[in-house]
């Protein structure tokens, strides 16, 4: 896979996240801060748009919406 393609794929896994979970960018916003993570709605959406955020970053996403395990899937 390209990195493009990598970037684009966190950035679907994050936003399929927030739509299964049924969060809004604010409300991510929130979580972050309670994880001690500043950031403003339009940031988060410009790194989603982009998928051009750390791993560090995704992480925290996944603390901050209180998932204790992540799985890729096999095939990649």
């Amino acid at each position: 896979m390209t990195e493009e393609e990598l970037q684009t794929e966190a950035s679907r896994i994050l936003k399929a996240l927030l739509v299964r979970r049924q969060l809004k960018h604010a409300e991510l916003v929130d979580a972050l801060s309670r994880v001690g993570v500043n950031e403003s709605v339009s940031s988060i959406k410009g790194k989603l748009h982009r998928g051009t955020f750390s791993f560090a970053w995704m992480l925290a996403c996944c603390k901050a919406l209180g998932l204790s395990k992540i799985t890729l899937d096999d095939s990649m």
